[in-house]
């Protein structure tokens, strides 16, 4: 049984607006939006690289009846806030939930077991807080990702007009997040 997943928190990213203007040596803030707006998306591009949340925020998760006796929580890492079935909270008792340790790089996704008493039918519902604890190279990556992306800013439009246009290739910077990547696909 997969959840559906929604996100219903306000991301708090791992790099700040005026980190990465110190980073990228920019004096001014005539482009605050355009930087906070290549962080969102660098660091939603290494959430999608390596499966893990970075951004803090919070998700809700849902499944409907017939439900699997132990779920994996798509989520990673994460902290699991409460339990509910068709909106009514569950008590503790009813179900177990195992979370990995959150840090590192072979961290591996909670799981949701139900325990005898756990409703059989209905929606199961879970409110999750996420991401944080941010690995120092996935900073460094974010950094340098969003940086090289604001200072190429304007090449799609030389790119357009046979300029040269640098690739964005795998380097160094790339390889930061490979120790951070989850196998095995959940």
């Amino acid at each position: 049984m997969d959840f559906a997943i929604t996100e219903t928190g306000t991301p708090i990213y791992p790099v700040t607006v005026e980190e990465m203007k110190l980073f990228s040596r920019v004096d001014n803030d005539d482009e605050d939006v355009l930087i906070q707006q290549l962080i969102a998306g660098v660091t939603g591009e290494a959430e999608d690289i390596t499966g893990r949340v970075f951004a803090k925020r919070s998700f809700t998760l849902s499944a409907d009846a017939p439900l699997d006796a132990v779920m994996t929580i798509p989520v990673v890492p994460c902290t699991v806030n409460s339990v509910l079935v068709d909106g009514k909270t569950i008590d503790k008792s009813l179900y177990k939930i195992s979370l990995p340790p959150s840090t590192g790089k072979r961290i591996r996704p909670g799981v949701l077991t139900l325990l005898d008493g756990f409703p059989e039918a209905g929606t199961v519902t879970l409110n999750v807080s996420a991401g944080g604890d941010v690995p120092d190279p996935v900073i460094i990556w974010i950094k340098t990702r969003t940086s090289t992306l604001y200072e190429q800013r304007e090449s799609q439009a030389m790119f357009n007009t046979g300029l040269k246009f640098v690739e964005l290739g795998r380097d160094y910077a790339m390889a930061l997040l490979d120790p951070y990547i989850l196998h095995g696909g959940f």
